[in-house]
């Protein structure tokens, strides 16, 4: 009896042993997938996307999101090295700030972000932080002196001197303008007077703050002037009430503005009265929008998903690949180092001036509003 028992206990002992070990090699295969995971993940280069998916000035960030994820697609075995992670400004400067606080504490590489505001306010923390940063912004101000800044877009110089350029063709003499406090549109209403050479009269109408909705006091200073042109460089929402309430009283006056004008969205809520305008921006091509619209049933601010795109696949081409960057200089000079592209926007080239601007340069159009989508006129 004692035998069996005794027997017993050993066996149980060996049991109990055995399944130990089997639980030991098993946490222990856990821990090596877990690191063998995490190492995946690490290798990546990490992209953050810094733009507004929600808010008045959603269509922009939706537009750059959409045409990142079609160069994604059309680059998949490059772009599975990079992982990008995005972020929603909600057009605010301080939210922008906070996830780029966010991104720079999780080990991210490279920032991209939308909006004049959030590129004045972000381009000194990417530097101290040494983190390179491609900005969509149109004042070069906010590269001068940094290394680890570059733009994406053309100045507030450019696009004032292409639209200009039309005006002044059109015949047009004098202009009076409604203006919004607001950076991208403070640079590009002084680029159109500074391209003007004196040939155009351009008056300030109303300078209001973003938040403004009463327009009925500027319209009676709009109509009461002999201007050739009207200038509505105002923010989405107060777009399509300020042109609201201006159709058709403007008889052979020229509606003018920014790329906010874009937007089926504010032709909609302006029932109409945006039909017309002008405003100057970059072009994308016919496949492009041909493929875009086929994938997401709309066109509105085309041009930012062509960026998207086209920063995008610079990215993927560029840094995703089997090549480790020791620190973020190295990474900007990468980026720098691509000097003539032709993407969607047509041939970009990297530009940099006296004065410390470093950008990519495509080619500018004036474009108009029509009842059937947003054409190039010039």
């Amino acid at each position: 009896m004692t035998t069996k028992i005794q027997t017993s206990s050993k066996s149980n002992i060996l049991i109990k042993a055995i399944l130990s070990l089997l639980i030991c090699l098993s946490f222990v295969a856990t821990i090596n997938n877990a690191l063998a995971n995490d190492t995946t993940t690490e290798s990546k280069l990490k992209v953050g996307v810094i733009v507004p998916l929600s808010g008045a000035v959603a269509e922009y960030g939706i537009a750059i999101r959409n045409g990142l994820t079609l160069a994604i697609e059309d680059n998949q075995n490059l772009a599975s090295n990079c992982d990008f992670v995005y972020e929603d400004s909600e057009y605010s400067s301080s939210k922008a700030v906070s996830s780029f606080e966010k991104l720079a504490a999780t080990g991210t590489k490279l920032v991209y972000a939308f909006g004049g505001p959030m590129s004045e306010v972000l381009a000194p923390i990417a530097e101290n932080k040494k983190i390179p940063i491609m900005v969509d912004g149109i004042d070069p101000k906010v590269c001068f002196g940094r290394d680890y800044v570059v733009r994406n877009t053309n100045s507030g110089l450019e696009y004032g001197e292409a639209l200009s350029k039309y005006l002044i063709k059109k015949g047009l003499k004098t202009i009076g303008i409604v203006k919004a406090e607001n950076q991208y549109l403070n640079s590009l209403v002084q680029g159109l007077i500074d391209s003007s050479k004196n040939n155009l009269k351009i008056e300030e109408i109303a300078s209001i703050s973003p938040s403004e909705s009463d327009f009925k006091p500027y319209i009676f200073k709009i109509l009461k002037a002999n201007y050739d042109g009207v200038g509505v460089f105002v923010l989405p929402g107060q777009i399509s009430t300020l042109t609201r309430l201006l159709k058709g009283k403007l008889e052979n006056k020229t509606l003018l503005g920014a790329d906010f004008l874009e937007s089926s969205v504010e032709v909609k809520a302006s029932k109409d009265g945006s039909i017309g305008a002008v405003y100057p921006n970059n072009l994308v091509s016919e496949d492009f929008r041909a493929s875009y619209t086929s994938k997401y049933n709309n066109d509105n601010q085309l041009k930012f998903g062509g960026e998207g795109y086209d920063v995008g696949s610079l990215i993927i081409k560029t840094l995703c690949t089997d090549k480790k960057y020791a620190n973020g200089l190295e990474i900007m000079q990468a980026i720098k180092s691509v000097k003539t592209r032709t993407g969607v926007l047509g041939e970009t080239v990297y530009t940099e001036t006296a004065e410390g601007d470093k950008y990519f340069k495509a080619p500018v159009r004036v474009m108009e509003v029509r009842k059937d989508g947003f054409k190039a006129i010039d």
